[in-house]
């Protein structure tokens, strides 16, 4: 079943002159489920939604409740958006705070491999000058 709420902003919004996707990412984003939202939307775009022929005063009267809906709206999703900049802060300082960790752990772990490469490669050179430099002493000692 389609949210009358969700109907009734979307429908606005398009009154308003926005496009139906943006008035749909905008709720998207405001926390309402986005399967409810695009199934609105589907209502909305086909043309379900109908303003029935009404007498001008009830128009009047419509559109007075509609820009009302539309101001606590507005102002709802403004505190929402506010919240949500607030959020992503926080969750950007929770990320560099969780990144600096991950850096700190991985200079101190590559260190220890560096380390332990160069001790290799110096055991390796200091192999390869004895062979070089004792390699008749080895060449008699395989051949005899």
């Amino acid at each position: 079943m389609v949210n009358e709420d969700i109907v009734t902003s979307l429908n606005n919004a398009v009154v308003r002159g926005e496009s139906l996707q943006t008035a749909v990412q905008i709720l998207i984003n405001s926390g309402y489920n986005s399967s409810q939202v695009y199934e609105a939307s589907k209502f909305v775009q086909g043309g379900v939604i109908t303003n029935l022929e009404s007498k001008p005063e009830e128009l009047l009267i419509k559109n007075t409740n509609q820009v009302d809906k539309s101001n606590n709206l507005q102002k709802t999703n403004d505190s929402q958006k506010i919240n949500n900049f607030q959020k992503l802060d926080t969750n950007k300082n929770n990320q560099n705070t969780a990144l600096n960790q991950e850096q700190t752990q991985t200079e101190n772990k590559s260190y220890k491999k560096e380390i332990i490469l160069v001790i290799i490669l110096l055991f390796l050179i200091g192999l390869l000058a004895l062979t070089i430099f004792f390699r008749d002493d080895i060449l008699l000692y395989l051949s005899g």
